[in-house]
């Protein structure tokens, strides 16, 4: 007679081993919450990407949009990738912005065994709109902020630019009057400006 408590127990055993040897290994590994950094509000919307590190070189491996809550799930292979992970999160209205012209700046890593919560922070964004009007006998301007744009170079005696930059702080603008070719001559007081969140601030920049 067949003892249906020990063949129980067999399967069960048998269940076990067998979900251990197929566990899937780009299971749900890290989740969290987008918050602002200034408010600590949640940030719905958000793109959200994890990316395998190998020797710097970064493979995107899932990605998701935060919910309206700002929560996030992401999975990865940990087959593929022995070493690090990294992700980061991206808004249009928040620093940084995501640009498929630009490198991803990937600075949120886990070991390969992580698996938990990791929240991320971003900063509310706000523009610039610099206006730069020749008024000397330069022959050109450049402007070379310190956050994440490009240096802006002209020669035109009236222009305007809307530059998109980190918000709820106090950023330098370093402008610099170029008169040959030989010779840069700096501003002697640089230009320094407060942008609200989610703002627009006006420039003046004369050269």
């Amino acid at each position: 007679m067949k003892n249906p408590l020990k063949n129980s127990v067999f399967c069960i055993l048998f269940l076990l081993l067998f979900s251990c040897e197929k566990e899937n290994p780009a299971a749900t590994r890290i989740h969290g919450v987008v918050y602002n950094i200034n408010s600590s509000d949640p940030v719905a919307g958000a793109m959200v990407l994890i990316a395998g590190n190998s020797n710097s070189i970064y493979d995107e491996l899932d990605s998701i949009e935060t919910d309206e809550m700002g929560r996030f799930a992401l999975s990865y292979d940990s087959r593929r990738y022995r070493n690090l992970f990294t992700f980061q999160a991206f808004s249009p209205n928040h620093a940084p912005w995501y640009s498929k012209d630009g490198s991803i700046d990937w600075p949120n890593f886990v070991n390969a065994g992580f698996k938990g919560q990791r929240d991320i922070y971003i900063i509310p964004r706000s523009w610039l709109r610099i206006r730069a009007v020749k008024v000397s006998n330069a022959t050109s301007l450049f402007i070379n902020p310190i956050w994440d744009r490009f240096p802006v170079a002209t020669g035109a005696p009236d222009i305007t630019f809307l530059w998109a930059a980190p918000g709820n702080q106090e950023l330098v603008l370093p402008c610099f009057r170029e008169y040959d070719f030989d010779s840069i001559v700096g501003f002697r007081n640089p230009i320094t400006y407060y942008a609200p969140a989610y703002d627009t601030v006006d420039v003046l920049v004369e050269w």
